[in-house]
């Protein structure tokens, strides 16, 4: 590799890392979601601002930051799902992560269709990439503020399961795209397929990284469970590519199965856990921040205004139709739930796209896909509204309806 390549590459991370601590910074003393500042950073930093930081939307730095962030925010998201907790709204959030992100999928897909007169395979692409919402987001909301612990808990599993769902239905549409076989059959037969080799995947990677940082005779590697985190959610991907599964779904079910190894039974040394955490949060943190300040230098105000009026209309039925739908839908049949009204008008709201939408939008890029722009202006456009306005009244919403714990 070219030493100036190098250089260029060490000047754009250290530029990311520099002005994200920044932003973050900014963030913590408004009371903002640090995504949104780090968006912001990267669309200050960018081509349409600055000029500092002008990556190629397909370069190999791109890719590798949008899959490994992504692949490990996901092992990260199934770390904070609760199955001691989950196991009383565990239809809602299933109906959720399933029927959910397909209803989703096909009301803006539809949508998308008759108002942009794009192909149905194209809007359905479309659909599946701003269908999941944002663990990144959403988790960091919750521990700031005290919000019902039953609501709090399903939106985070939801946004985490449906994350890796939502992935797997994106790469069924493309392969259905790119193959030109457009049938339900073989759609859902590459879905099962992708979900079930990453759900195997992911189990056996966790409980095999659990095993080795146990309180076992196994458990040869437990002063190195820090680093387990990070070698378990990027290996369960690459296995879960290698034999064609999901590798997002491997590594988000890797995540749950290391989160909750005390309640399955296996012993760990609570210092080795505590550091191992930490760990994780400032891995995260790194990820996050590189994903968003990079989808920020990506955004092209040109592809948003071209449509921006008929994007606008499709992101407003995404918001007002398709997730509240998703959620009565999806959480009325639940009775064990027993969900108060107020707290499904709290989960029709909270709907903030971003780690999963962008990672996908970026993985298109440099790709021969029809009616891209349209794609690429509509899931910037969403993902940085729901984020600006949702993101920021979350905690709002949650008192107004009166949901905020003492």
């Amino acid at each position: 590799m070219d030493v100036q390549i190098v250089h260029e590459i060490f000047f754009m991370v250290s530029l990311i890392f520099f002005s994200g601590m920044v932003g973050g910074a900014i963030a913590q003393k408004f009371a903002l979601p640090d995504v949104v500042v780090y968006l912001i950073v990267g669309i200050i930093l960018g081509p349409y601002g600055l000029n500092f930081l002008n990556m190629a939307d397909e370069s190999l730095t791109v890719k590798l930051i949008l899959t490994t962030g992504t692949a490990f925010i996901l092992y990260l998201g199934g770390r904070e799902v609760n199955l001691k907790i989950i196991k009383k709204v565990w239809l809602t959030i299933f109906m959720l992560s399933t029927i959910g992100v397909i209803v989703t999928a096909f009301v803006v897909g539809i949508s998308a269709h008759l108002l942009l007169g794009i192909p149905f395979s194209i809007a359905l692409l479309l659909g599946a990439i701003i269908s999941p919402t944002d663990p990144a987001t959403l988790v960091p909301i919750f521990k700031q503020y005290k919000i019902r612990k039953k609501v709090a808990q399903t939106v985070a599993s939801e946004s985490a399961f449906n994350d890796a769902v939502g992935s797997v239905l994106f790469f069924t549409f493309l392969t259905v795209i790119t193959s030109g076989h457009l049938s339900v059959s073989h759609s859902l037969l590459v879905f099962l397929k992708d979900t079930g080799f990453g759900i195997a995947i992911g189990i056996l990677f966790g409980v095999f990284g659990s095993i080795l940082i146990s309180q076992s005779n196994y458990g040869f590697l437990k002063n190195f469970s820090s680093i387990m985190s990070i070698f378990v959610a990027i290996t369960s991907y690459l296995v879960a590519e290698l034999v064609g599964g999901s590798g997002f779904m491997a590594s988000f079910v890797a995540g749950i199965v290391c989160g909750n190894k005390i309640y399955m039974g296996m012993k760990c040394n609570l210092i080795n856990r505590k550091v191992q955490e930490d760990v994780n949060e400032t891995v995260g943190l790194i990820l996050r921040m590189m994903i968003f300040i990079v989808l920020g230098t990506m955004i092209d105000f040109k592809i948003i205004f071209d449509h921006f009026w008929i994007n606008l209309l499709i992101i407003l039925i995404f918001m007002f139709i398709a997730r509240p739908l998703t959620i009565f839908i999806s959480a009325l049949p639940d009775r064990k739930a027993d969900w108060e009204s107020k707290e499904l008008l709290f989960m029709c709201w909270v709907r903030e796209t971003g780690v999963m939408p962008a990672a996908l939008t970026g993985m298109l890029m440099g790709m021969d896909i029809p009616y891209l722009s349209h794609i690429t202006g509509i899931a910037f456009m969403t993902i940085i509204i729901t984020l600006v306005l949702q993101a920021n009244t979350t905690n709002i919403v949650a008192e107004k309806l009166g949901l905020i714990d003492n």
